[in-house]
């Protein structure tokens, strides 16, 4: 009876895992594609022979002829080295050829499940017109590598001053777990002698200071419930 049960609870398992939805899950990576076109030519996955930082976490790559363009500095940051829900595309500079380029940096198995609301932060210089670069930033909750179906939409950036520029977006994507996360960078030069450096981070958006303040206050909110419930005992 014993190995009968055992044999029925197997097969249920088993075909629990079967039916289950697949996910497309991979490795921490970063794509470029010279001239935009979704050829990608090189993807780099972290810690493989391109990747010149050996930081798990963290993805190092230059290159002083990609398509004619000098990439220098490039670094893209997840998990460890990140929060939790966190991905990064740091110190990127783009020169040295006319035309567009785009570069984008990916992670799957984001656990456990946030609050859905995700904020793009971008920043940076540039000898461009800051509208001729654009930047997006998404998530799934199919956990799919590259996937922007929950996106920021496409951003440009916009100048603050000089030739600094900013730009930004929100997105929501549900609290699945696990789920990927995709920032995308698209730089468009009309000359080569232009030159663009900036940064981008995807964070969850933080919770409304009322919220933060409801949840700290919910453990002495059940204590003095506890206290008023207490029976009273009656005296003489």
């Amino acid at each position: 009876m014993f190995r009968l049960k055992f044999l029925t609870a197997a097969l249920v398992a088993a075909v629990a895992v079967l039916a289950a939805p697949a996910t497309s899950q991979a490795a921490f990576k970063l794509r470029l594609d010279a001239g935009n076109n979704g050829s990608f030519e090189t993807t780099i996955t972290d810690n493989d022979a391109n990747d010149t930082n050996s930081m798990v976490g963290v993805i190092g790559y230059s290159n002083s002829n990609f398509g004619g363009f000098l990439i220098t500095a490039t670094t893209g940051t997840s998990k460890p080295v990140l929060g939790s829900g966190m991905l990064g595309l740091v110190s990127v500079e783009v020169s040295g050829a006319a035309g567009a380029i785009g570069i984008e940096l990916t992670d799957t198995d984001y656990q456990p499940a946030l609050p859905g609301s995700y904020i793009l932060s971008v920043a940076g210089v540039t000898s461009e017109d800051p509208s001729a670069l654009s930047f997006q930033a998404g998530g799934t909750n199919s956990n799919t590598e590259f996937d922007l179906t929950h996106s920021t939409g496409v951003v440009t950036g916009n100048p603050v001053g000089g030739s600094s520029f900013a730009t930004g977006g929100s997105f929501t994507s549900g609290n699945a777990s696990p789920y990927s996360l995709t920032i995308r960078a698209v730089i468009t030069h009309n000359s080569a002698l232009d030159n663009t450096f900036f940064d981008a981070e995807l964070r969850p958006a933080p919770a409304p200071a009322g919220l933060v303040m409801l949840a700290s206050a919910l453990p002495f909110g059940g204590f003095l419930l506890r206290r008023l419930r207490k029976p009273t005992v009656p005296t003489a």
